[in-house]
């Protein structure tokens, strides 16, 4: 779907290690949408196998503290031998296990429970400062440009305010998904934004005006709103 100067998660393979089901479950999903491969684990001891295998290679680890076999920690210290970034995930609210991840090397510590957007964000931000190839997003008629904030649709570089950016950035960054209101406000204003909501949709607006395309980000009713790759796919081969 993606070119080979892609979104993060059209490459990035991420270790998710987390003995939950239901967790483990529900953060595979989100994490597929958002187009990320995932190599999943239950249990520390079969981590740390797979992490001595030379064909593993993983881009980014998000482990959870206490799992059956092996620690979370013992997870954390193979995955950063290795240069692989950790966001740790925990019920853990103590200073004493924070710290320790710190000291390991970790790149953030999310207690549960968590907004799954929180660890998108995290997800996105660590992976922008590590891989080369997450700078330029091409799909279809549509090439976005994360070093320069550039955005360009039917080879036309559209002249957007920096919120504006934001707004297309996100719902490329996760196409085909629908968002609600809320989650693009937390996700792109920020979870302490207390202004009025329909900032998003006068934003949005503006978008569809300076793209002169209605259907660049559809709004589905009362759900939300979403990016659909195949309108820009089909554009791009009929063009």
């Amino acid at each position: 779907m993606y070119s080979s100067l892609s979104k993060p998660g059209s490459q990035a393979r991420i270790l998710l290690v987390e003995d939950d089901p239901g967790i483990r479950s529900g953060l595979e999903s989100i994490l597929i949408l958002s187009n990320y491969s995932c190599g999943l684990y239950q249990d520390g001891r079969a981590a740390l196998q797979a992490l001595t295998q030379e064909s593993c290679s993983y881009d980014l680890a998000v482990i959870d503290l206490m799992l059956p076999g092996k620690s979370g920690f013992e997870v954390t210290q193979a995955c950063r031998t290795r240069d692989i970034p950790v966001i740790i995930i925990t019920a853990r609210t103590d200073i004493q296990s924070e710290l320790k991840g710190f000291d390991l090397g970790i790149e953030d510590y999310l207690i549960k429970p968590f907004h799954p957007l929180r660890l998108l964000t995290r997800i996105e931000k660590i992976l922008s400062r590590t891989q080369e190839t997450a700078n330029v997003i091409n799909l279809g008629s549509l090439c976005l440009n994360r070093l320069s904030k550039e955005v360009v649709y039917h080879d036309c570089r559209l002249n957007l305010t920096p919120l504006e950016y934001d707004i297309v950035h996100f719902f490329v960054l996760h196409p085909d998904h629908t968002w609600s209101k809320q989650e693009c406000l937390d996700a792109i204003w920020g979870e302490d934004y207390i202004g009025d909501p329909n900032t998003f949709n006068v934003h949005l607006r503006q978008v569809r005006l300076k793209t002169g395309d209605p259907d660049f980000i559809e709004t589905q009713g009362r759900l939300g709103f979403i990016l659909r790759s195949s309108h820009f796919l089909e554009e791009d081969h009929e063009g």
